[in-house]
Protein backbone atom coordinates (compact mmCIF):
# COMPACT_ATOMS: atom_id res chain seq x y z
CA UNK A 1 0.00 0.00 0.00
CA UNK A 2 1.49 3.25 -1.14
CA UNK A 3 1.80 6.13 1.18
CA UNK A 4 -0.39 9.54 -0.38
CA UNK A 5 1.96 12.53 -0.20
CA UNK A 6 0.09 15.28 1.31
CA UNK A 7 0.32 19.08 -0.04
CA UNK A 8 1.94 21.65 2.33
CA UNK A 9 -0.39 24.49 2.61
CA UNK A 10 1.05 27.41 4.86
CA UNK A 11 -0.48 28.96 7.82
CA UNK A 12 -1.57 32.05 6.34
CA UNK A 13 -2.60 30.61 3.32
CA UNK A 14 -4.85 28.12 5.68
CA UNK A 15 -6.07 31.07 7.97
CA UNK A 16 -6.64 33.42 4.94
CA UNK A 17 -9.09 30.33 3.93
CA UNK A 18 -10.81 29.97 7.02
CA UNK A 19 -11.46 33.68 6.77
CA UNK A 20 -13.12 33.95 3.52
CA UNK A 21 -15.20 31.17 4.42
CA UNK A 22 -16.24 32.56 8.28
CA UNK A 23 -16.41 36.03 6.58
CA UNK A 24 -19.77 35.44 4.72
CA UNK A 25 -21.19 33.95 8.14
CA UNK A 26 -20.10 37.45 10.24
CA UNK A 27 -17.07 35.82 12.04
CA UNK A 28 -13.15 35.95 11.54
CA UNK A 29 -10.39 34.18 13.33
CA UNK A 30 -7.62 36.61 14.43
CA UNK A 31 -3.95 35.58 15.34
CA UNK A 32 -3.31 36.40 18.70
CA UNK A 33 0.73 38.24 19.34
CA UNK A 34 2.75 35.84 21.49
CA UNK A 35 3.86 39.16 23.54
CA UNK A 36 0.24 40.12 24.13
CA UNK A 37 -1.06 39.95 27.75
CA UNK A 38 -3.90 38.05 26.64
CA UNK A 39 -2.07 35.28 24.73
CA UNK A 40 -2.22 33.16 27.77
CA UNK A 41 -6.12 33.35 28.29
CA UNK A 42 -6.68 33.52 24.04
CA UNK A 43 -4.13 31.55 22.59
CA UNK A 44 -2.46 31.64 19.21
CA UNK A 45 -5.58 32.00 17.77
CA UNK A 46 -9.29 32.95 18.42
CA UNK A 47 -13.09 33.60 16.96
CA UNK A 48 -14.69 37.10 16.95
CA UNK A 49 -18.27 36.97 15.83
CA UNK A 50 -18.21 40.39 13.66
CA UNK A 51 -21.82 41.44 14.45
CA UNK A 52 -21.91 41.17 18.19
CA UNK A 53 -18.46 41.91 18.71
CA UNK A 54 -17.68 38.94 21.00
CA UNK A 55 -14.71 35.93 21.12
CA UNK A 56 -16.54 32.89 20.34
CA UNK A 57 -14.20 30.67 20.88
CA UNK A 58 -10.26 30.35 21.73
CA UNK A 59 -6.98 28.82 21.65
CA UNK A 60 -8.10 27.49 17.85
CA UNK A 61 -6.28 24.40 16.11
CA UNK A 62 -6.76 26.11 12.28
CA UNK A 63 -5.79 22.09 10.83
CA UNK A 64 -9.05 20.74 13.12
CA UNK A 65 -10.85 24.36 12.19
CA UNK A 66 -9.86 24.18 8.61
CA UNK A 67 -11.22 20.24 8.07
CA UNK A 68 -14.19 20.45 10.17
CA UNK A 69 -15.65 23.35 7.57
CA UNK A 70 -14.25 21.49 4.39
CA UNK A 71 -11.72 24.53 3.96
CA UNK A 72 -8.98 22.30 3.28
CA UNK A 73 -8.77 19.06 1.46
CA UNK A 74 -7.98 15.32 2.27
CA UNK A 75 -4.76 15.75 -0.03
CA UNK A 76 -3.67 18.77 2.05
CA UNK A 77 -1.59 19.52 5.32
CA UNK A 78 -0.55 22.38 7.51
CA UNK A 79 3.02 23.31 6.63
CA UNK A 80 5.31 22.78 9.49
Amino acid sequence: MSKLKRIPVSERALLARLNRHLRNRGKVIKKCRYWSRDHFTLGDYFAVDLYRNVIIAHHIDLSDWAKNRGVIKDYESLAA
